[in-house]
């Protein structure tokens, strides 16, 4: 039998084909890593703004589930001034100089008056207040362990011991008083702590703060002043994301 071979001498790649596949096997590579770089950065940043989202609202919720309960007493007939005198007052408030105001309020809880709390009344911390006890609390914003600003609350009633953080990238917080001086139980205008005369005249209160994303996620720097009720915000010129909110309470045991 004749065997044929084939005359077509063998051959392989050659380097300018070699170079040419690995060139855009190292395309497709860069685009891959290219789209996973930008999905992985929306995803962080749509991240940090629901985190900002978050924390606003929860700030919100945390000052006002306090602010609702000012003046609360466990024994309605009980004298108002005795629980609360003008050294102890249900709300107070003082306003900072280029800084955030500070809050204070004190109301009593609920449960069988003998340390047993039935856990409708509870402190910014969420620990339940026993009837005939007396509750302070103190929001303020100072910067956590990491140096960054946070939401904080002292319930301790001793200016020696720091509050505990509640709610993390909170930079600013204002307050401003409803006060009633025709007696109807509606605030007749809104003041900041400096002007009220009376605490014991403060029906309602708003509340603005600016909450900020965790990380800097703008390509570009917030140079921004903020209007936070009628008071003038400028935060550090970084790339975070910030956003104001507001909500004004009640104070329900002073409303008819």
């Amino acid at each position: 039998m004749r065997k044929y071979t084939s005359s077509l001498p063998s051959r392989g790649l050659s380097l300018i084909e070699l170079m040419i596949s690995i060139a855009l096997g190292l395309l497709l590579v860069a685009v891959v890593i290219q789209i996973y770089i930008g999905s992985k950065a929306t995803y962080n940043k749509q991240e940090d703004l629901s985190r900002l989202q978050e924390n606003g609202r929860v700030a919100l919720d945390v000052i006002g589930r306090a602010g609702r309960v000012i003046g609360f007493k466990s024994d309605p007939s009980a004298s108002t001034s005795g629980l609360f005198p003008a050294s102890a007052p249900a709300i107070i408030g003082t306003a900072g100089t280029g800084t955030s105001d500070s809050l204070t309020i004190r109301f009593q809880g609920s449960g069988n008056g003998t340390g047993t709390a039935n856990g409708s009344v509870v402190n910014c911390l969420g620990v339940a207040i026993d009837a005939n006890t007396t509750a302070f609390n103190r929001f303020y914003v100072a910067n956590n362990a990491a140096g960054r600003p946070g939401l904080f609350c002292d319930t301790t009633d001793n200016s020696t011991v720091d509050g505990e953080e509640v709610v993390s990238e909170i930079e600013h917080l204002r307050f401003l008083y409803g006060v009633d001086t025709s007696g109807d139980g509606v605030a007749d205008y809104y003041v900041p702590a400096v002007a009220v005369s009376n605490w014991d005249q403060v029906v309602s209160l708003r509340i603005g703060l600016i909450a900020a994303t965790p990380n800097t996620i703008n390509p570009t720097l917030d140079t921004k002043t903020y209007d936070v009720l009628g008071n003038s915000y400028n935060p550090t010129d970084d790339r975070r994301s910030r956003r104001l909110y507001t909500m004004i309470i009640t104070l329900r045991n002073r409303t008819p």
